[in-house]
């Protein structure tokens, strides 16, 4: 019996040499116009403006980091524990830092898989020890 890879067997898909194996898995994750995707332009990103609260959001970004209105505070980061978690909390750090790079930055991990902020994650920190709580990869 031939070897089947995992993929093959988990998403019942077979690859040929005639078959692009990138746009293959692309396209079982409903992706439909691989070029696109992987090509993006300036019509396929979304507005964040249309996100509602954006505007106010950066404001208080603006207002915390930038002018330290939460007088030294530390701002707590939540990252949640996959591959975006980590790239998202990572580069929110770089931005705090560009602005403000004297910023206390404080990190709160989940290592089982739970996403977003749970009371846990903060109860260890008194009210006046942070003046902000981001949390860069939660919808």
């Amino acid at each position: 019996m031939e070897k089947q890879l995992r993929w093959e067997a988990k998403f019942d898909t077979k690859f040929s040499d005639e078959i692009d194996f990138l746009d293959t898995i692309l396209k079982s994750y409903g992706i439909e116009d691989t070029k696109l995707f992987l090509n993006p332009t300036k019509q396929s990103i979304n507005d964040p403006f249309l996100m509602k609260n954006i505007e106010e959001a950066i404001k208080v970004f603006h207002e915390c980091v930038e002018e330290d209105k939460i007088n030294g505070k530390k701002i707590l980061i939540k990252v949640d524990p996959d591959s975006d978690g980590y790239t998202s909390a990572s580069l929110l750090t770089s931005i705090i830092k560009y602005f403000n790079p004297t910023a206390k930055i404080v990190y709160e991990y989940s290592f089982s898989k739970e996403h977003g902020l749970q009371y846990s994650h903060i109860s260890k920190y008194s009210k006046d020890e942070v003046g902000l709580i981001l949390i860069p990869d939660a919808s």
